[in-house]
């Protein structure tokens, strides 16, 4: 198992930066999606001190809460989505550069639709991990 994990990120350690920003975006995400509930707290507590003028300010920092959570909600799409296609690339080439430098037997024992079938189970478990 390590050794499928080791080969996987050999080739997301190639794009690494976009991979940390990615993940970076993905944790502040959830960090500001698990804060949310902390604020209806806050109101509740608030309106029951009947103090308007911090209710009002809880409520446009929880308007700002929610809008960051939208943004890095988005970024670590847009950041994920660039580093697995950048990567689903490399891992296509390497792996057609691997087929094409096998000998003649190999590809004459073969049908192709069993390589394509075998190149579609790597693609889609790549997409799943």
């Amino acid at each position: 198992m390590f050794k499928i994990f080791k080969r996987f990120y050999g080739f997301i350690w190639k794009h690494k930066w976009w991979f940390i920003l990615a993940q970076l975006a993905t944790t502040i995400a959830i960090v500001l999606e698990l804060i949310t509930p902390y604020f209806f707290k806050l109101f509740v507590e608030t309106l029951q001190r009947n103090d308007l003028d911090h209710l009002y300010t809880l409520i446009l920092v929880f308007i700002g809460v929610l809008f960051g959570n939208l943004v890095f909600d988005n970024l670590k799409f847009f950041l994920g989505d660039i580093v697995s296609v950048d990567t689903a690339i490399d891992i296509r080439t390497t792996i057609f550069k691997y087929v094409q430098e096998l000998d003649f037997s190999f590809h004459a024992g073969k049908s192709t639709g069993a390589l394509i079938s075998a190149f579609k189970r790597g693609d889609n478990a790549f997409w799943e991990l």
